[in-house]
């Protein structure tokens, strides 16, 4: 099993070395680039682990029809949680999502570094995680 996660760890590595052509910088060249290769690669579902994958994806079917009932977003992920955990009466202390440390790295890009083609790219791709979950589509 802890062979089986290097090698797909590697993998990955591997991925992100084609795209970034080791040039891991944070810069909006960078930003941009990576947008333009990944979401313009036919199975772009497949790479990186799955992660560009919609998130619609996992909740709702061909149909429209919710597979889940609970949906927390991040951006506000202690008060959905606190609200899940009243709703479930889970008994767990409030506000415990606020206690873990979360892997925040300081953002020196943002969605205004996007060039045309990335929001273009981002919003056909992406267009029923917006519409689905409430949030805006930026030209």
């Amino acid at each position: 099993h802890k062979k089986n996660n290097l090698v797909k760890h590697k993998f990955l590595i591997d991925q992100l070395s084609v795209i970034y052509k080791d040039n891991f910088e944070l810069s909006k060249k960078n930003l941009n680039h990576f947008i333009f290769l990944t979401l313009n690669f036919k199975n772009y579902t497949k790479i990186l682990d799955s992660h560009l994958t919609p998130m619609y994806y996992y909740i709702y079917d061909k149909n429209g029809n919710k597979y889940t009932e609970n949906i927390m977003k991040f951006d506000d992920l202690n008060n959905e949680f606190n609200e899940f955990n009243d709703k479930y009466n889970l008994n767990i202390p409030k506000n415990s999502i606020n206690n873990y440390k979360l892997n925040i790295t300081k953002n020196i890009l943002t969605r205004n570094d996007l060039n045309k083609r990335s929001l273009k790219l981002i919003n056909t791709i992406y267009k029923k995680d917006f519409e689905y979950f409430g949030y805006d589509i930026r030209e």
